[in-house]
């Protein structure tokens, strides 16, 4: 399963459609706490990710040629690369990251 949490103007925009309590400074908390985020490196993000909750995050353990294409391209292409889609900015080209609950 993919874990991606969306854009922070999402979830801003619902909060202002007249949504109390769906902006993303509301809801990043509860993403934090249900979160065990696996990557060491992510894992240092602390103002974006947890590291005890259900929800395992990690990287996947193997990559497909095509997925490293994609990326060797938007590196080639002047875009930032190893982008954390779950934290400050989801711009850029990355591997995705994926999560699983631990039964």
């Amino acid at each position: 399963m993919i874990h991606t949490r969306g854009n922070r103007r999402d979830y801003d925009g619902w909060e202002a459609a007249g949504n109390p309590g769906w902006g993303y400074d509301a809801v990043l908390p509860y993403f934090k706490k249900s979160e065990s985020v696996m990557d060491p490196e992510l894992a240092k993000d602390r103002h974006f990710h947890g590291t005890e909750g259900p929800h395992v995050v990690s990287s996947p353990s193997w990559r497909t040629p095509l997925a490293e294409a994609f990326v060797e391209a938007g590196r080639d292409s002047g875009f930032p690369v190893a982008a954390d889609f779950n934290g400050r900015s989801q711009c850029g080209f990355s591997y995705l990251q994926v999560g699983h609950f631990i039964s």
